[in-house]
């Protein structure tokens, strides 16, 4: 480590001799600039420098420091044994006694050790007027001396930037450009697209920025950043941000490691719910000082919902951090583990990734083209299974507080099937549910898998990712004769940018291409033809029945779409 620059050689006498080596360096204006070369950031920064000693600057040779001699109180230290007095109250400079005393103390120092930012941090606290100014970082100071240069931050220029203030830097000043060190932290957010395959995101596995699914599939993301280097804090916060989409449901399953290391959820970490997302604060983070560089990561899924958007836009999810930018400032953090409204904060650019979705809607016409309500049809596909809602989703559930029954035309009712069994499905009960999730779409013969065409001829499979469905018609509308033969098939491929986070649909029935409408639903229809009808005797039909049961419940008919995450859960 460098000898700290030598401020005090013959301060005992008035006059200075200089070895031969040594050149004087006459009094003139002296260019200093401030550069940042390691932690570029795009933050305006201002400096003041503060004169602490006046004297004569000289160089002993080509590519040293210079040398302060002659050495006097500076332009900014309005009462020498003022500072004195207060200077002698900080740990390793109790026992100076005079200016002298106070020179010796600091020639034996070595440069950035920890005595020398207390001298820093103290005269920062108790300088007087700047004997000049800098907003580009270069200033022109009269008079050769011992200097102090600060980045101001009264009114907290650099908050919520992605930046951070320089440590207060002390320097005999000659013609030199002062190369600051600063760290600014970085986070990535990627979905990792493979799980379960115990590999973690790395450069040979760099994970994705955009991805599809269908509804109910889980999105598993990573987020990555660094330990900082913390030199001249006492106190460090460091804290993730995460707003996801109203079509993302956070599952509240973070794990974090710091160089290797998980950490315990109890006590290394803290997460705090947000309307639409988490903070996730690592507590006393000022703790892995000493692992500067570490691998910080964080590992958290969150499940497609009924709200996905299926537009272009996609489902966004965003991240940022938000970091201590300020090792001059004296953190408080009185709202542990959050920092207090008044703490100096930096924060990154956010960083995004986005899930994609899309869906089918099929619209019952006859051979006039008439609109046909009241058609009943079914999803499969590999790998998916199919959860129906008339507006809403019901799931097999006996021990119901209220409970619904599964007509055998597709809709529900929640009058018991006493005396009309042959128009149930089946005497089992049915809760009504509202979101899709792992837990409502799990096992898949739980869930009725029927949808009914509305009065407009309208069927919506939403929420479909990449795959080859099969749509089946189990009823078709009153006095017309089912489809023959009764399925048919629909192929739904993705393109996937993930640097542009975009995805290009193509979805094809047979050998037509389907288009997307207005929902972004793409569209097609299903004909079926008039049948014959023939007289019949005896039995009140339905009518009586749909007169004078409970509630039916019937609206647009909707079937989302899941993907299973594995095989049936019944297997296990």
């Amino acid at each position: 480590m460098k000898k700290f620059q030598r401020i005090a050689a013959g301060i005992m006498t008035a006059a200075m001799t200089l070895s031969l080596a040594a050149a004087s360096v006459p009094a003139y204006a002296y260019d200093v600039t401030i550069t940042d070369t390691e932690h570029v950031d795009s933050a305006a920064h201002t400096y003041s420098a503060y004169q602490i000693f006046k004297g004569t600057v000289t160089v002993p040779g080509t590519g040293q420091e210079a040398i302060l001699t002659e050495v006097t109180w500076g332009d900014s230290i309005a009462d020498g044994d003022a500072f004195l007095t207060g200077l002698k109250e900080i740990e390793g400079f109790t026992a100076i006694t005079d200016l002298n005393s106070l020179l010796k103390i600091l020639d034996e120092q070595t440069n950035d050790n920890d005595l020398m930012q207390r001298f820093a941090d103290y005269a920062a606290e108790h300088v007087g007027s700047a004997v000049g100014t800098s907003s580009n970082g270069e200033f022109t100071l009269d008079d050769g001396g011992y200097y102090l240069i600060t980045e101001p931050d009264d009114e907290n220029p650099l908050k919520d930037l992605d930046a951070a203030y320089t440590r207060h830097l002390l320097r005999v000043v000659d013609d030199v450009e002062i190369n600051v060190k600063k760290d600014i932290p970085h986070l990535d957010k990627v979905i990792d697209e493979d799980p379960d395959d115990d590999v973690a995101v790395s450069e040979e596995k760099p994970g994705v920025k955009a991805n599809q699914v269908s509804i109910g599939d889980v999105v598993p993301y990573v987020l990555t950043s660094n330990v900082p280097d913390m030199t001249g804090y006492d106190k460090y916060f460091f804290i993730f941000n995460d707003t996801m989409c109203e079509g993302l449901t956070f599952n509240d399953d973070i794990e974090v490691t710091i160089g290797g290391t998980r950490l315990n959820s109890a006590e290394d970490f803290t997460v705090v719910a947000e309307e639409n997302g988490f903070k996730l604060v690592l507590n006393d983070f000022i703790q892995y000082k000493s692992k500067k560089g570490a691998d910080i990561v964080v590992t958290y899924t969150a499940t497609l919902d009924e709200d996905a958007k299926l537009t272009e836009e996609g489902n966004l999810n965003t991240a940022d951090l938000t970091f201590s930018n300020n090792p001059n400032y004296e953190y408080q953090g009185e709202d542990e583990p959050t920092p207090d409204d008044k703490d100096v904060m930096g924060k990154t650019p956010p960083s995004t990734t986005k899930t994609f979705t899309t869906g089918l809607k099929l619209k019952k016409v006859n051979e006039d083209e008439e609109t046909l309500d009241g058609a009943v049809f079914k999803i499969t596909g590999e790998g998916v299974k199919a959860v129906i809602v008339n507006d809403k989703i019901y799931k097999k559930n006996l021990n119901a507080e209220t409970k619904y029954y599964l007509l055998k035309d597709g809709t529900f009712t929640d009058t018991e099937p006493n005396g009309n069994e042959e128009l149930y499905d089946s005497a089992d009960a049915y809760e009504l549910v509202n979101v899709v999730t792992q837990e409502t779409a799990v096992p898949a013969d739980s869930i009725n898998t029927t949808g009914v065409s509305d009065e407009n001829g309208f069927i919506k499979f939403v929420g479909l990712g990449a795959g080859t469905y099969t749509i089946t018609e189990l009823k078709a509308p009153e006095g017309y004769n089912m489809l023959s033969p009764a399925s048919f098939t629909v192929e739904i491929e993705a393109d996937v940018d993930s640097a542009a986070q975009t995805c290009a649909w193509t979805v094809t029935k047979g050998e037509d291409t389907l288009s997307a409408d207005t929902d972004h639903l793409y569209t097609f229809d299903v004909v079926n033809n008039h049948g014959i009808t023939l007289p019949g005797t005896g039995g009140t039909g339905t009518a009586i029945f749909y007169t004078t049961g409970g509630v039916l419940l019937s609206a647009a008919a909707v079937l989302f779409v899941t993907k299973k995450r594995m095989k049936d859960e019944n297997e296990k």
